[in-house]
């Protein structure tokens, strides 16, 4: 993961791409916009940039260890 985020550039590409609304917990995205948003840009820059990260496929496969925790933690959270 990259230690800066050019929030301008990951901007540009939002605007050139076709999006897709998502709906989110209030609170949820409440405390992340408190937290950590900040330092992207706001909410849709970092949710953009997890998401990308995550589909990123830069070993042909995701791994498994990741993909058993990003489950736990979603789990954890009551999405699955």
């Amino acid at each position: 993961m990259p230690d800066r985020v050019d929030i301008a550039d990951g901007k540009a590409k939002l605007a050139t791409l076709t999006t897709r609304a998502v709906l989110l917990p209030e609170d949820l995205c409440a405390r992340v916009e408190a937290q950590v948003a900040p330092a992207f840009g706001g909410l849709v820059p970092l949710l953009t940039l997890i998401l990308d990260e995550m589909a990123r496929d830069e070993s042909g496969k995701a791994d498994r260890e990741d993909e058993k925790m990003i489950a736990a933690r979603l789990r954890d959270l009551g999405y699955l």
